[in-house]
């Protein structure tokens, strides 16, 4: 059994990230009025107003129109972007936000300026993943600024064309889910989403926003924020990519480890019914053309029949579907492609098949380093791929989001190249366009 990362190079035809990135120099230091320096001028400031400074990033007031505001007397921030004023870059932001409990340690590491390890050690004790869960939900309703943590302040240079930011969401991803299940709850994580969107227009004047892992199906595809009257930014959800990008993960993957191609196999699609899932399930029939595809949905059969219908009218495709409720229908596909938005493992070393490829798409993963071990303890040979991951090269994003080094979300990515190209409008919902999502 073997476990493999593939990250499939975006940008063979971006030649500016291969440009050196422009070295700045620091703003030189300002001075107040009385002639004082600012840092003595701090001084002078009361101990509460210091505390205020410390742990800005949950403090807030509220404007007359409900949108988050930093709470500082300065007249200009220190969190200013880096980039030159006169400088007309178009700047992006993306929406994270934990995939557990302990992924909440990188962003409040980056706000108070701690090491991220501690942070992320700190945040995986169970007593203190109920509390500071109980605090961002209950303190979010109430107080805006409590819904989400600015990660990159700075911002990072996306090779002179553009620049990003990192905002997360401080709900984790099962907290997600579990509001997902009714509209009232749904509505109020929105808010968490949007109010995270509306902070870095305010901020930073972003162009667009891109909506990671959960925080795209739960805003209805990235539909609710381009409708919000509130919200100024082009949304991009970021899952048209992540879609597109399994071919060429299979490609790789069938070069690695020597499959002879997919046409005799059977593929089965996990979360088919989704954004992922769906494009990834089309161009895979498109590309390879496998003998048989096997679509599995937790409960939306509906959409199933539709892109059932879709593979035979608009793709062209001769082979064999089936529609399925049941995870357990992977146990006879040669290829599993995991596309949910479940926040854990779907998948168990007794129904995967003995040489099965699985290709985790997913974000958070849905087949974990413990489900690899039971396979292996079975006796079964399985190769297993992280999905998904895309090749920055020349982008330092100064923020540990999780991927391996060089990397980073296909996602992120998406938004980060639209935003490069100055593309209009909003590339939200179901994705029906193929040969749109392949260019």
């Amino acid at each position: 059994m073997k476990k493999v990362v593939i990250a499939a190079g975006a940008f063979a035809k971006f030649p500016a990230f291969g440009v050196l990135r422009k070295v700045e120099k620091r703003p030189a230091r300002r001075f107040g009025t009385d002639g004082f320096s600012e840092r003595g001028n701090r001084k002078k400031e009361s101990c509460a107003r210091q505390v205020v400074r410390k742990f800005r990033w949950c403090i807030m007031t509220c404007s007359d129109r409900g949108e988050p505001e930093i709470f500082s007397s300065r007249k200009r921030d220190k969190y200013a972007p880096m980039h030159k004023e006169n400088e007309k870059v178009p700047s992006f932001v993306f929406i994270i936000h934990p995939r557990d409990w302990s992924d909440l340690g990188r962003p409040v590491a980056a706000a108070l300026r701690l090491d991220p390890r501690l942070c992320v050690r700190i945040f995986s004790f169970a007593p203190l993943r109920f509390f500071f869960g109980s605090l961002f939900l209950l303190g979010g309703v109430v107080f805006p600024r409590l819904r989400f943590v600015p990660c990159t302040p700075r911002g990072f240079d996306a090779a002179g064309a553009a620049r990003g930011y990192i905002v997360s969401v401080t709900l984790s991803a099962w907290q997600m889910k579990q509001m997902m299940k009714r509209e009232f709850t749904r509505r109020l994580a929105y808010r968490f989403v949007a109010s995270a969107i509306r902070y870095a227009e305010k901020k930073y004047g972003v162009v667009r926003a891109g909506l990671g892992a959960i925080s795209a199906p739960l805003a209805k595809g990235g539909l609710w924020p381009a409708e919000d009257r509130r919200i100024g930014a082009k949304i991009t959800h970021g899952d048209t990519l992540t879609g597109v990008f399994t071919v060429r993960i299979l490609s790789a993957a069938d070069e690695l480890f020597s499959f002879g191609g997919f046409a005799d196999k059977t593929v089965a699609v996990v979360g088919a019914s989704g954004l992922v899932g769906s494009v990834a399930t089309r161009q895979i029939a498109r590309e390879f053309s496998p003998k048989k595809m096997i679509l599995i949905a937790h409960r939306n059969r509906e959409r199933l029949a539709e892109i059932k219908e879709a593979l035979f009218a608009r793709d062209n495709y001769r082979g064999e579907v089936e529609l399925s409720l049941s995870v357990a229908s992977i146990a006879a596909a040669d290829v599993v492609i995991l596309t949910t938005t479940a926040p854990g493992d779907i998948v168990s070393a007794q129904i995967l098949k003995d040489g099965a490829l699985v290709v985790d798409m997913a974000q958070p993963i849905n087949m974990s380093e413990r489900i690899w071990r039971a396979c292996l303890s079975a006796g079964k040979k399985v190769y297993r791929v992280d999905g998904g991951f895309v090749n920055i090269p020349g982008v330092k994003l100064k923020f540990p989001l999780g991927p391996p080094p060089g990397t980073t979300f296909a996602c992120l990515v998406e938004t980060m190249v639209e935003t490069m190209d100055g593309l209009e409008g909003d590339y939200v919902g179901i994705v029906d366009d193929m040969d749109f999502a392949r260019e």
